[in-house]
């Protein structure tokens, strides 16, 4: 939800009241106040332009702009392909680079490879089809002269929906491959999705992807022991603020316990 002055918001939870007793609705944010100064106060406060966007990061809005925000955000965010949001968390996850290097880096990668598992458009047999990349091989290119060509192992089907399978099929070399218009994706786009789904605490710490979609995408949690030998020995806390906070409450209530 939108940021209030680049602060989460404290909704008003909703009133515990009798049926028939009067009550004003707050939209689009759906609270319900048994009391109408608290109600007008929150109207006035969503019709200041002292919201934020929290995906985009774009401020000075109301609270109904940054609502439109975020959904055309999220809308934005849901045409990136499951391989490449894939691709990305894995890129992304203990890397001590700035976000915006590695989602140039995520970009870089999309403008010149194809992926397993991503649906493309094909040139087979005279015809564009619609294709999955089932596998991704190198073969020796008998059109030059020792050199080596990609070779694509694909579906292919009919139509976008994949309900009509057409058989499959060899494409050698990337020219008779294609992504659909709306699959394109750009720096600004990663490095919003790569905000949603990974933080650090610090410029110094990895990024460190969240544990429910580290677990949905099969990554690696632990940091690698050779990564955290070298933080550790430049300096670098491991531990965020939180658990650090958690980490003096053990030892004080140990110290108190002896």
């Amino acid at each position: 939800m939108p940021l209030f002055d680049k602060k989460e918001h404290q909704y008003h939870p909703n009133p515990n009241v009798p049926d028939n007793q009067e009550v004003w609705q707050l939209w689009p944010s759906g609270e319900i106040f048994a009391d109408y100064e608290e109600y007008a106060a929150a109207l006035w406060a969503q019709r200041q332009p002292r919201w934020s966007c929290t995906i985009t990061g774009k401020s000075g809005l109301t609270f109904s702009e940054a609502v439109e925000s975020e959904r055309h955000a999220q809308d934005a965010l849901a045409e990136i392909p499951e391989v490449w949001k894939a691709f990305a968390l894995r890129t992304i996850q203990h890397s001590i680079q700035a976000i915006g290097s590695v989602a140039a880096a995520i970009c870089d990668h999309y403008r010149d490879h194809f992926l397993e598992g991503e649906e493309v458009l094909v040139d087979f047999n005279g015809q564009r089809v619609y294709g999955r990349i089932d596998k991704i091989s190198t073969q020796v290119d008998v059109a030059s002269d020792g050199g080596t060509v990609e070779a694509f192992r694909l579906t292919l089907f009919t139509d976008p929906a994949r309900q009509e399978m057409l058989g499959e099929g060899t494409v050698l070399g990337r020219s008779g491959i294609s992504r659909p218009r709306q699959r394109a994706i750009n720096r600004n786009l990663i490095k919003r999705y790569l905000k949603t789904v990974a933080s650090r605490p610090n410029p110094f710490h990895p990024w460190i992807v969240k544990d429910s979609v580290a677990i949905q995408y099969g990554l690696l949690r632990e940091l690698p022991p050779d990564l955290a030998a070298a933080l550790q020995a430049s300096g670098v806390s491991l531990l965020s603020d939180a658990k650090k906070g958690k980490k003096a409450k053990r030892q004080a209530d140990a110290a108190v316990e002896e």
